[in-house]
């Protein structure tokens, strides 16, 4: 199981009127909600031809490379058979968020792991769930929105109670 695992820095601060409660709630599904959305939408991208340099995967020796295209039929980084594959994309993330952080696990093979099995392996865990910083900055910015809706619909609906 490859397990992934981010901080977020939100540059968002808690509202006065808010309580820290209802802060964390929000802080919590938003992270939630872009664990989904990255799973749904990036990680198919980190099986693709250009994604050994999108992501700067660590280069496989020349025979490995030869014996893979011959027997295999493609180079693609990552996928060696298809199992691994359809094992991430296929399977269900187990998503715990918290007001800080949030993990995502997936179900992957069993020699998928977040360390490699020797030295000169390639850590198919981490390479598997490596973001762009590019990718960090726009699930930082999807967050931000929807917290600040969220912050929002909250008020709007504290004042049709109130009044």
């Amino acid at each position: 199981m490859a397990q992934f695992g981010y901080r977020i820095h939100t540059t968002l601060t808690k509202p006065a009127d808010l309580s820290t409660r209802g802060w964390n709630e929000i802080t919590r599904r938003a992270h939630q909600r872009e664990m989904l959305t990255w799973f749904r939408t990036k990680l198919r991208g980190h099986f693709t031809e250009g994604a050994k340099g999108k992501y700067g995967y660590k280069r496989r020796s020349s025979k490995y490379r030869k014996y893979k295209r011959r027997v295999k039929g493609h180079l693609q980084p990552i996928v060696y058979s298809g199992l691994t594959y359809a094992a991430a994309v296929g399977g269900t993330p187990l998503i715990r968020a918290f007001p800080r952080r949030a993990t995502l696990t997936l179900n992957t093979r069993n020699y998928v792991k977040m360390r490699p099995l020797t030295r000169n392996a390639p850590n198919l865990g981490e390479e598997m769930t490596r973001l762009t910083h590019q990718e960090t900055r726009s699930i930082e910015a999807n967050e931000a929105k929807y917290m600040e809706k969220e912050i929002v619909r909250i008020r709007v609906k504290r004042e049709h109670t109130a009044g």
